[in-house]
């Protein structure tokens, strides 16, 4: 069976849902509505993948942000720690 996750970050809340393919058929296994109620996005996040046991670094996502102030930057990258990885995160923002 493959899944994927559908994630939308919004202004005041948060909406994901999981799909499974199995053979022609797709099915919707999981639906998440969460407020943002003034905390932090990154916090949120991490409470939903946790108590829904959504391993992020195995599952495919599909992402959706509405806002003026947001740019994406597609790139692949090796393995790297944290450290030169967020030093080459910062660089490529700056681009």
């Amino acid at each position: 069976m493959k899944r994927s996750i559908g994630l939308d970050i919004g202004s005041k809340s948060i909406k994901l849902v999981e799909l499974e393919r199995e053979k022609e058929r797709i099915y919707l296994t999981k639906a998440i509505y969460k407020e943002l109620e003034e905390r932090d996005l990154l916090a949120v996040l991490k409470e939903i993948f946790i108590e829904h046991e959504i391993d992020v670094e195995k599952i495919p996502f599909t992402l959706a942000c509405a806002s003026k102030n947001l740019f994406f930057k597609s790139m692949e990258i090796l393995p790297l720690k944290k450290e030169p990885l967020e030093r080459l995160i910062n660089y490529e923002a700056q681009q």
